[in-house]
């Protein structure tokens, strides 16, 4: 679990358009930021080459073909410092108190509610935050940011994904992304 206001690192190694934060139990979601560093993935010819010019495909789901098949997500270059995640577009499962899902990427790390940095939902199970990257990208660390006021406890049963697809075209619930990071606690039965 996270503590109040804390900044943690978490290594993921997956690829995916979108990353996903969910919990996986009946609470609030509250995140003041999510950091996303990564590196491009690229469509390859049987040769590994990368494909340019007219035969570069936007959506990296047509790279998947005989004739360009994906190289398991090879990278254009190293780790990016730069977060891919700033001021992208993002989305949850609903909002409450305000809350609205693009502050956890708005680059403003204050860890209190009343900075209006921090994302809230309602009341739910499962309830999700995500960001679109708006391309396909080798997802290597997400760093998220704690609230520091109140709640911090919220943030136990964390679980961080990637897809390739929309979290409401998936339907998310637990499982229907690849998980790269989770701190869930195994609950006594």
């Amino acid at each position: 679990q996270l503590t109040a206001g804390e900044r943690r690192e978490f290594t993921c190694l997956n690829t995916g358009r979108y990353v996903i934060v969910e919990l996986y139990k009946r609470d609030y979601l509250t995140l003041c930021e999510v950091e996303v560093y990564g590196a491009e993935c690229y469509c390859a010819n049987k040769k590994g080459k990368r494909v340019t010019g007219s035969h570069y495909f936007k959506d990296p789901a047509q790279c998947d073909s005989i004739q360009y098949p994906r190289k398991s997500c090879e990278a254009t270059e190293e780790t990016s410092e730069d977060n891919l995640a700033l001021n992208k577009p993002t989305d949850q499962i609903d909002v409450g108190w305000g809350g609205l899902s693009t502050r956890a990427v708005d680059g403003n790390k204050d860890p209190n509610w009343r900075a209006a940095t921090c994302v809230h939902t309602l009341l739910r199970e499962n309830p999700w935050w995500s960001v679109d990257l708006g391309k396909l990208y080798r997802v290597d660390k997400v760093t998220l940011v704690n609230r520091q006021d109140c709640c911090s406890e919220r943030l136990a049963n964390l679980v961080i994904g990637t897809s390739e697809r929309h979290p409401r075209e998936l339907g998310p619930t637990p499982g229907n992304y690849r998980v790269c990071a989770s701190q869930v606690q195994k609950m006594n039965a």
